[in-house]
This record gives C-alpha cells, structure tokens and sequence, in this order.
C-alpha cells in the first residue's frame, strides 16, 4: 500500500520540495543519450552485486533482472530518473583503488619497487620503497 502511495504521490506531483530540497521527477526520454546507450551492459553491472543483496525487494529486483533480456525495458519499469537539488553547487565523490601485480623479487617483468607512503598520504614525504617491508 505504501508503494501505491508513493507512486501516487510522484504522478499526481512530479516536482515538489521539502524544505530547501527541491525532487523534480522525469521520464527516460529527457535523459541525454538514453535510446542510445547501452542497457545492457547497465544490466550486467546492476547484477553484479546482487549475491550480496539480502534484502527482500532487492532480492526480487535482482530475481527479474536474472532473468530478463529486455533491460532498457527493465530500467524504465523499476526504475525513475529524479533530479535533487538544494539550489548549492553539487559535490561529487568518487573513489579510485588501484590494483597492480607485482612481485616480491626483481625480473624483467617486474623491474621497478612499488613505493607508498609510510607516515600518511597527506604528508607526501618519507617515500618508502616496498621491498623492504
């Protein structure tokens, strides 16, 4: 009933604000480029964490997604773009870690040590070469 509600709720306003919060909802054919991207490597990459979704409604959309070959189909029917906004400059966060191969002793392969940063990144001193811990 809840979901009834919200969905409810979302097409009778598709724009409204809470407090200095402003949710302005859209349909797929304003977002730039979506007939043209490629759904389904967007669907390979929402399965990817589903073994470790425990959640019952993640479960079932991860159910659906298994097993479905329509995956454009499958974003514009469970999911909606929205646009939130507080009317501030936006931050974005993204994290980066690196994985490398290496190895302990020195061959052709592997002819140059791995160094970090033993006292803290922020420091940006005291390079430590890898090979000697």
């Amino acid at each position: 009933m809840k979901r009834y509600l919200a969905s409810l709720f979302i097409f009778i306003f598709p724009s409204f604000s809470v407090g200095d919060v402003r949710i302005t909802h859209f349909d797929f054919s304003d977002l730039l480029g979506w007939s043209s991207d490629n759904h389904d490597l967007a669907l390979d990459v929402f399965k990817e964490p589903c073994p470790d979704l425990k959640a019952p409604d993640w479960s079932s959309l991860c159910a659906i997604a298994q097993n479905t070959d329509a995956s454009r189909e499958f974003f514009e029917i469970f999911f909606k773009p929205v646009h939130i906004s507080t009317g501030d400059a936006a931050l974005f966060t993204g994290y980066f870690e690196p994985e490398i191969n290496g190895s302990r002793i020195k061959t052709d392969r592997f002819s140059y040590p791995v160094l970090f940063n033993a006292s803290g990144a922020a420091s940006g001193a005291n390079m430590v070469d890898a090979r000697r811990n």
